[in-house]
């Protein structure tokens, strides 16, 4: 009987390992495709895999989407005007994860997660047009102030994500 390591602990213990800067970025995977805006996109850091709903073209769009309706929707200056946000999106460092939600370092069920002093996003494996990554991608923009989404639906940010139909 050989011995299993299920990939869910060990993809915790890889998240866990590199939110507190254990582990460099460069040790969990390569690009594997950089967006318009500069954004780099991983592959899962336990295996390097990708989910079929993840590729240049849906994560370019999903981008470009977003950008259009805070152009539309937002008050936020730091998430509008579009050249100025996607300015503020290059060099980040995307992963999927392998499920649509998971459980953080700290016990809670999310569906993404963004870490501002690593310039890293982990976000579910749903269609990035319609899931967590828009989501996360707003927290970027806004340096992750507030964390707590206060003010995000008189400034236009849920309104955006729902023009989306993020769910």
């Amino acid at each position: 009987m050989g011995y299993h390591v299920s990939v869910m602990p060990r993809l915790a213990l890889v998240v866990s390992l590199v939110l507190s800067g254990c582990v460099a970025l460069s040790q969990v995977g390569p690009v594997r495709f950089t967006t318009p805006c500069g954004l780099q996109v991983h592959g899962y850091a336990t295996d390097g895999g990708m989910p079929v709903q993840w590729n240049a073209d849906t994560v370019s769009e999903a981008e470009s989407r977003l950008l259009a309706a805070l152009e539309l929707y937002a008050d936020d200056v730091r998430v509008a005007p579009a050249p100025r946000a996607c300015a503020r999106l290059k060099g980040w460092h995307v992963y999927p994860h392998p499920d649509d939600w998971f459980v953080n370092p700290a016990g809670k069920l999310i569906a993404g997660t963004t870490n501002c002093d690593k310039h890293l996003v982990i976000a579910g494996r749903g269609d990035p047009r319609r899931w967590a990554l828009q989501h996360e991608l707003i927290h970027v923009l806004q340096r992750c102030e507030p964390w707590d989404h206060e003010g995000w639906r008189d400034g236009g940010l849920y309104p955006a994500l729902e023009s989306l139909g993020v769910e």
